[in-house]
């Protein structure tokens, strides 16, 4: 025999919440287990969704009228990622993670009704919320006008149209995006747990981004090099761990996984790979890269796109061109070492803090691995960027 949930959930199958755990989530939930809550009251068995959102709307705006823009945000806003997944798009989903035509159509709706309420009528509270709305209808625009962009780029990637690639994700602007959920975490209330998701918007959406613009060969590849230890009790956890740099972008980091055995190799502290300089906090943005980094023996390091998204096609490739490899690299005395990459083997000499270089040309897409190995005196590697030449 069916629920009081399942009578009302038959009349109207619409009233079906389809949040996830991502950006809309709380409120959501909220007015779906409110509905629940009151079908199964004496007063108010069986209650349409429609009933319990004007009767939210009149709880947090003083105006009946915004119960019909809840109904509609609430069944048609569109679903985002998941916070707890390793990227923000688990692509076997497909349609989840693809946005329509109409789906913005009905946001820009949306806003613009906002946009007309008028809040003389309103108390503080009932106008923060307003704006609350208002941000988190103008962020939805905003996130899916950037992945869009993203998703077009992707095409033309896997197309090899690498300048229309550029093209398409200078049109996105996922920064933009995720300041506007930043301040939507601080509109109308403070939330912690929508200050959390704005972090994780920044790692993992505009990571992904980042590693598109890799690709496209409109950012340097950056690794940092150090200690790193990545999260085994999380839930969903990822093997990522990322460095950010002065100018808030986002280096990979590597640290053990990148050490090979190398008995004969000079080093200081054979129980100890890792250096950590002491820091002062007046560095600038470049000695803030030699604070830390890993004592040489030998090391084997991937040089690939930041974010690796599960169903990207070659994700961690490297788009074939001409680079620039810079190696930050330091010495206390004076130290040698050897680099392979590409099939092209240099010797550097290292004294104090240096930055040699490497010119590298790739004839053809393909994964890039270099090898380092001391030679004589120490040397500490700090960190590498792959950087375009005339992309």
């Amino acid at each position: 025999m069916p629920t009081s949930r399942q009578k009302s959930e038959d009349k109207d199958p619409r009233a079906k919440s389809r949040c996830d755990e991502g950006l809309r989530a709380k409120i959501g939930w909220k007015l779906r287990f409110k509905n629940v809550e009151r079908q199964t009251w004496a007063g108010s068995v069986d209650e349409d969704c429609r009933i319990t959102c004007d009767q939210m709307a009149l709880d947090y705006f003083g105006d009946k009228s915004l119960g019909s823009y809840l109904f509609e945000w609430v069944n048609d806003a569109p679903i985002f990622g998941r916070a707890t997944e390793a990227n923000m798009f688990v692509r076997s989903w497909k349609g989840e993670c693809r946005f329509t035509d109409q789906q913005r159509a009905d946001g820009a709706k949306r806003l613009a009704f906002l946009k007309s309420m008028d809040r003389n009528k309103m108390s503080a509270e009932q106008s923060g919320r307003l704006e609350y709305f208002q941000t988190l209808e103008q962020f939805i625009l905003e996130f899916i006008d950037t992945q869009r962009q993203m998703e077009l780029a992707e095409q033309h990637i896997k197309d090899g149209n690498i300048a229309l690639a550029r093209e398409a994700l200078a049109k996105g602007d996922p920064e933009r995006a995720v300041l506007t959920y930043a301040k939507l975490s601080r509109t109308g209330h403070e939330d912690r747990g929508e200050m959390t998701y704005a972090v994780t918007l920044s790692g993992k959406w505009i990571g992904e981004y980042d590693s598109f613009r890799q690709r496209a060969r409109a950012l340097p590849i950056k690794i940092k090099l150090g200690d790193n230890f990545p999260e085994p009790f999380a839930q969903g956890s990822g093997n990522l761990c990322y460095y950010i740099d002065a100018s808030g972008k986002f280096w990979e980091k590597l640290g053990n996984e990148v050490l090979l055995t190398d008995k004969s190799a000079a080093t200081v502290n054979l129980d100890s790979p890792f250096v950590q300089r002491k820091a002062t906090g007046r560095e600038t943005f470049t000695e803030e890269l030699y604070l830390e980094g890993i004592r040489l023996g030998s090391a084997r390091i991937p040089i690939r796109p930041i974010m690796r998204a599960g169903g990207v096609a070659n994700a961690s490739q490297i788009t074939k061109g001409r680079y620039r490899l810079k190696i930050f690299a330091s010495s206390s005395d004076h130290g040698v070492f050897n680099l392979l990459a590409n099939g092209i083997k240099k010797e550097f000499s290292v004294k104090g803090d240096a930055l040699p270089e490497l010119d590298v040309n790739l004839p053809e897409s393909t994964k890039l691995t270099i090898d380092c190995t001391l030679m004589s005196g120490d040397v500490v590697l700090h960190g590498l960027s792959l950087e375009p030449v005339n992309p």
